[in-house]
């Protein structure tokens, strides 16, 4: 097996059990095998990754650190409907992106990375609009609090705004590296989507991170920076004069979409069992059909605090959390304070989208993480990963 293969197995993987989970060919054709195949490339994607690049070893101690956290939790738990097999399905939801920060790829994995992700709203709105032709689907999704469309793609509304989101974002930090004005265009194109998608917390992170890789990044004088950002804000504003109800209805809007009904049970469960939780990946199950009723049928927290408080405790939530922070500040630490600054901009900003989605459950929003990685490094180069050209010796 030649080394050219192992080093592109890792994007390819990525690529391939990324797409295949917005794809969504489970609901489109009924191939309820599909959801566990993402999964697993995702887990191989991650293995190939560690296992043919330069491994940091602080890093791969935190992350059995959090491992032996999680298993002790599920060990001395005393809910009385903990089982080991949802454990452990539910644990490569962990393994698979905490993978990922051990080891450092190299600039052309993190450039075919980055590339993919900025490309996927096309794939899934193209994919979208063929289930529609076909009867299989509806590229728009209607808001169930207000009934309000919602572009949707081939997924569901807020699993396309994660895609678009992290598009936006790739397509910028590939034009500040690359220089090519292609990708302005895919930068606009992947923010209107994300536009018309309509959901709130992906729209202001993106308006967030965007000000903010622009005004770090970019070399122009401070004036001209103003006069693009004002730029920017009349282009929207004509935006939202044209095709913005939706998203004017859902910010304006107050509604949780049943999260407020969904934590008050999930507070109840951390207070029976504050110690060590109900064991990781339970709370999806623990929902009772009188609560999930009341919310549409969801038994999903959309807060991974509260959901990790639930299923692991409180206290060793708090030590995940920090473990996590620490395993992204120390990648994205490149010897450049500008490029600190635009990674732990990324951080703070997933960290913030935590407390409103399943961000760590799901594929379509830490791609993110890795796109604010990839592209500081890329900018400004990787003084910690030194000699990273060379093959790991694991």
């Amino acid at each position: 097996m030649s080394n050219q293969f192992l080093h592109r197995a890792y994007p390819v993987l990525f690529g391939a059990g990324y797409c295949l989970f917005f794809l969504s060919l489970e609901k489109a054709f009924g191939m309820e095998f599909a959801p566990l195949v993402s999964k697993l490339f995702l887990l191989f994607s991650a293995l190939f990754c560690v296992f043919f690049n330069r491994i940091d070893e602080i890093n791969l101690i935190s992350v059995f650190f959090v491992l032996a956290l999680i298993s002790i939790s599920g060990v001395l738990t005393d809910y009385h409907y903990f089982e080991w097999s949802i454990f452990f399905l539910a644990l490569n939801q962990v393994v698979s992106l905490f993978l990922l920060f051990v080891a450092t790829p190299r600039k052309n994995q993190m450039v075919t990375v980055v590339r993919l992700v900025m490309y996927s709203p096309l794939l899934s709105i193209t994919a979208g609009v063929f289930y529609e032709m076909i009867g299989v689907g509806s590229i728009f999704g209607i808001d169930g609090a207000i009934e309000v469309p919602r572009l949707q793609g081939s997924t569901v509304p807020a699993f396309l705004a994660g895609i678009s989101l992290s598009g936006v974002l790739s397509a910028l930090l590939l034009y500040y590296y690359q220089g090519k004005k292609q990708n302005i265009f895919w930068f606009v194109f992947n923010f209107c989507i994300l536009l018309l998608t309509a959901a709130r917390m992906p729209i202001a992170l993106g308006c967030f991170l965007v000000a903010t890789i622009f005004f770090i990044i970019d070399k122009s004088s401070l004036a001209k920076k103003l006069l693009t950002l004002l730029a920017g804000i009349c282009g929207l504003l004509v935006f939202l004069v044209f095709f913005g109800k939706s998203i004017l209805d859902r910010f304006g809007n107050e509604s949780s979409s049943g999260r407020d009904v969904l934590w008050d049970y999930f507070y109840g469960l951390m207070s029976d069992y504050p110690d060590f939780g109900i064991g990781f990946g339970h709370s999806f199950y623990s929902v009772p059909p009188e609560i999930s009723v009341l919310v549409g049928g969801g038994t999903a927290a959309h807060n991974d605090y509260i959901r990790l408080a639930v299923e692991i405790g409180f206290y060793q939530t708090i030590v995940f959390f920090l473990v996590f922070s620490f395993l992204y500040l120390r990648n994205i630490f490149s010897g450049s304070k500008d490029g600190w600054l635009v990674g732990f901009a990324f951080l703070v900003s997933y960290l913030i989208f935590v407390y409103v989605e399943n961000a760590l459950a799901t594929p379509t929003y830490y791609p993110m993480l890795l796109v604010g990685w990839y592209g500081s490094l890329l900018i400004f180069g990787n003084k910690k990963a030194g000699s990273n050209e060379q093959r790991s010796t694991c």
